[in-house]
This record gives C-alpha cells, structure tokens and sequence, in this order.
C-alpha cells in the first residue's frame, strides 16, 4: 500500500512539471505559427504583385481640407478598380494624418491613365463630385500613386483634388 501511494505521488509530481514545459512548447508553437503566417503573407503578396507590375494606391487628406469625404472610385485606364465609402472614424484617421491603402495590382509596363473620382460634402454641407486625372508610364519598378484632397489656395471654400505619383 505504502509502494503505491509512493508511486502514486510520484506520478503526480511528474506531471505537474511536465504541465509548465507543455505551456512553453504550445507558446513556442504559436510564436512560431505567426512567423509562418507573415512568411506565407509576404510571399503571397511577392507572387500576386511582382515589383515590376505593382501599382498602389494611397489616399490622404489635409487636416484643413474644407470636405467631407465620402468616397473614392478609381479607374486605371477606363477600368473601374476599386471603390470605397468611408465612415466617420475612417475620415476623421485621415484627417489627423493617416493614409490608406485603396488599390494594389498589376499593370504592364507602359503608359496608363489613372482617373480618381472623389465624392463627399464641401462647404454648405454642398454635394461635390469631382475627377481627377494623372497620365504615367509604368517602368520595371512598383509605381506609387497619391490621392489627396486638400486645401486650395485659391480659396478656402474649394478643395484641391490631387493624383500624383509618389516616386
């Protein structure tokens, strides 16, 4: 009787050691998953978007831009791409700075025309809808282009709607 509530003992001290090593391998484990995860994601993004046909698209706003921005469409060469309608929390983040990502893809080496079409409220609470146009040539590298409405200088009461290539 004796002998086995010895063991007994026994059994259970080996497992409450082997309890904190099975918690250490588990967090090895999942440390480990999330690497593979970003290693997975970076390679999907190398093969869907090879440098040399890469095009993004970022949107920014100035803090003082006098619009209410609801939404952007984006068309590359007459072909509409993307869209997107933004909520209060998502414009007041681009207002203090932020920047979006709106579209990445692929296109061929070459001149391309990128259209933005911006909607939203100006002042007045007045509904505006307005275009603007960039022509580029698409080397062998990622082409990086901008969207941002800002403040005109011309007046206080009309944004500037502005398409530029990043470099």
């Amino acid at each position: 009787m004796r002998f086995i509530l010895v063991l007994l003992a026994m059994l259970l001290s080996t497992v409450t050691h082997a309890e904190p090593s099975l918690q250490a391998q588990a967090a090895q484990l999942k440390q480990e998953v999330v690497e593979l995860n970003r290693e997975i994601y970076e390679l999907e993004e190398s093969l869907l978007f090879p440098a040399d046909t890469q095009l993004v698209v970022y949107v920014a706003m100035d803090s003082d831009a006098p619009f209410e921005l609801d939404g952007v469409e984006l068309t590359v060469d007459e072909t509409p791409v993307t869209s997107y309608l933004y909520s209060d929390r998502e414009l007041q983040a681009l207002k203090q700075g932020g920047i979006q990502r709106l579209y990445m893809g692929n296109v061929a080496a070459g001149p391309h025309t990128i259209v933005a079409v911006f909607n939203g409220r100006g002042q007045g609470n007045r509904y505006m809808r307005k275009a603007a146009r960039l022509r580029i040539d698409k080397g062998a590298d990622a082409k990086y282009i901008e969207l941002r409405v800002r403040s005109s200088g011309r007046s206080a009461a009309v944004p500037d709607f502005v398409v530029r290539d990043m470099k």
